[in-house]
């Protein structure tokens, strides 16, 4: 399942960096100001992604054997042209982000989050505090 569950919002533009399989590869990517779709992923594992689109202000991904440069393409060649950056969270961070009204995350109406206590199971007898994101009547953590 993929559901609208807010929004990120930028107040300024922002450089992010994508990091790659291999890690000596990576692109920055200036996204600019304003508000982007965040999403709750259910197929599988449960995740929270907001896809960040901007353009390429420096890329290195030089041909490698063995690790070590052998060639100067792939530097700066995607320069100019758009690209995304993708941010991806645990649902609990983003309840947690939500009920602490963090400036950069805006929940959906009918998106619940709350504070849910419970016994540690490593120190019986401590209480601990964990959050919870609530989409269309089910939970995630």
């Amino acid at each position: 399942m993929r559901r609208k569950i807010g929004v990120f919002r930028l107040s300024e533009s922002k450089e992010f960096t994508t990091h790659y399989e291999t890690a000596a590869w990576y692109q920055k990517v200036l996204v600019e100001a304003g508000d982007y779709d965040a999403f709750l992923l259910t197929d599988g594992y449960p995740w929270v992604v907001v896809r960040l689109t901007g353009t390429v202000t420096s890329s290195y991904f030089p041909t490698l054997w063995g690790g070590v440069v052998v060639g100067n393409r792939g530097i700066d060649e995607r320069v100019g042209k758009t690209a995304d950056h993708g941010l991806q969270y645990n649902p609990y961070m983003i309840a947690r982000l939500f009920l602490d009204k963090h400036p950069n995350w805006i929940p959906d109406q009918g998106v619940e989050f709350y504070e849910k206590e419970f016994e540690s199971f490593l120190e019986p007898g401590k209480m601990m505090t964990t959050t919870k994101l609530v989409v269309d009547g089910k939970e995630y953590s």
